[in-house]
């Protein structure tokens, strides 16, 4: 399937957002002008967030976990995306001991009124218990109404992962390297998808928990995939970052 300037194996069904590094029509190497290829809609590289041109074409933007974000404001296609939801993306990130998460993306206001998802690796917790947590916000005051499902694999590795993230409304679940890592039976709930701001990089709410690493790109359905949808899209990308 053919994404803006070059072709992509990814499943296309159910995708409405789609941002890449690797991509000339996501972004043209200079600038801070980002597109989204499906609707074309722009966000802005923010700060010092800067490019890594890779050989591999592991293209990907590099943050520097200080002021660095890619602000995509609060694109139309992503707006009523409830219950069912996936977010998938390639990342790398390594290990540190400044903070306790990475937020890898982030859409709503947290603690106001509202509603807020957003993905995070933890790494307080570092190899012990969990490698992360995706938490989704559903009440009217965000701190009362989050549901956090933790995955085990540690991802603070500076090596590249593909992770993904589905809410089917009922259930919460991870997947890592196109492998189910982690599901939270129940946990699920409705996500928001309003008008608030969709960031990658820190916390949507302020400059907070930011990325130490790169993300390579993000692509979201407006369904939930399968495992085998999951592991194909893997497979369709793994090259690209050295992977067999």
């Amino acid at each position: 399937m053919k994404f803006g300037s070059i072709t992509t194996g990814i499943i296309a069904d159910g995708l409405v957002f789609n941002m890449d590094a690797a991509n000339r029509a996501s972004y043209p190497k200079t600038g801070t002008t980002v597109t989204d290829t499906i609707s074309k809609e722009t966000g802005s590289l923010i700060n010092n967030t800067f490019f890594i041109d890779a050989p591999t074409s592991a293209s990907c933007w590099s943050f520097d976990q200080t002021d660095d974000s890619i602000d995509i404001g609060s694109p139309t296609s992503i707006q009523s995306l409830t219950p069912a939801i996936t977010i998938g993306s390639w990342f790398k990130a390594p290990r540190t001991f400044s903070q306790n998460y990475y937020t890898l993306a982030s859409k709503g206001t947290y603690a106001a009124a509202g509603s807020q998802w957003s993905i995070q690796i933890n790494t307080a917790n570092e190899r012990n218990t969990a490698g992360g947590t995706f938490g989704t916000f559903s009440a009217a005051n965000a701190i009362d109404g989050r549901e956090n499902l933790s995955f085990p694999t540690p991802v603070d590795d500076n090596q590249w992962h593909y992770m993904v993230f589905i809410n089917d409304g009922t259930d919460l679940k991870v997947y890592i390297d196109g492998v189910l890592d982690a599901t939270g039976t129940g946990q699920g709930s409705t996500l928001y998808n309003g008008d608030r701001t969709l960031k990658l990089g820190m916390l949507t709410s302020g400059t907070t928990q930011e990325l130490l690493g790169e993300i390579a790109n993000i692509h979201i359905y407006n369904r939930t995939l399968s495992s085998t949808e999951v592991l194909h899209n893997y497979n369709a990308l793994k090259g690209r970052f050295g992977l067999t």
